[in-house]
C-alpha cells in the first residue's frame, strides 16, 4: 500500500507542476488560481504536520504564496510525504482543526489529501478555461500512461 501512496503523491506533484507550468507559459496572473494552489499546498503541510506531530505554527490554510514559490513548495512537500511514508505506520490518531481527536488510517488521510488536490485542480482548470487557456491533461490515467514503466 505504501508504494501505491507514493505513486499517488507523485501523481499529485506531477499534476500540480503541469498546472503551474501552463499558468507560467500563458502568463496567467490570476489571484483565484494562485489562492487555490496555495491552499492545496498549505493543507498538505497541515496534514503532514498532524501526521508527524509537528506543531502548526501559524499555518493559515488560506495563506497566498507568491506564484514563483509554488513549484518549490510543491517539490518540498512531495519529498516530505515520500520520506514520511517510508518510515510511518499506516494508522494514526489525529486532531482536526477544532482539536477533536479522530482515529483515521494514514491511508485514508493521504487519499483525502490527494482528492483535495484533485478537487481544487479541477476548479483551477475551469478558471483557466474562463481565461481562454486550455488546461493541461492532468487526469490520473494520463499520468500512469505517461509513465507506464516507472511503476
Amino acid at each position: 500500500m505504501k508504494d501505491y501512496l507514493v505513486k499517488i503523491f507523485n501523481y499529485n506533484h506531477w499534476a500540480n507542476e503541469l498546472i503551474l507550468e501552463e499558468m507560467a507559459k500563458n502568463n496567467v496572473n490570476d489571484e483565484y488560481c494562485t489562492k487555490l494552489i496555495s491552499h492545496m499546498l498549505n493543507a498538505q503541510r497541515t496534514w503532514y504536520n498532524r501526521i508527524t506531530k509537528v506543531a502548526n505554527e501559524n499555518n493559515d490554510i488560506w495563506q497566498i504564496h507568491p506564484f514563483e514559490k509554488l513549484s518549490e513548495k510543491n517539490n518540498a512537500l512531495t519529498e516530505l510525504y515520500v520520506k514520511m511514508l517510508a518510515k510511518t505506520k499506516l494508522s494514526e490518531q489525529n486532531k482536526n482543526m477544532s482539536g477533536e481527536v479522530f482515529f483515521n488510517s494514514l491511508t485514508d488521510i493521504l487519499i483525502h489529501v490527494a482528492n483535495h488536490g484533485s478537487h481544487h485542480r479541477a476548479q483551477i482548470s475551469k478558471r483557466l478555461r474562463e481565461l481562454g487557456v486550455t488546461p493541461p491533461k492532468i487526469d490520473y490515467i494520463t499520468y500512469v500512461r505517461t509513465f507506464p514503466d516507472f511503476w
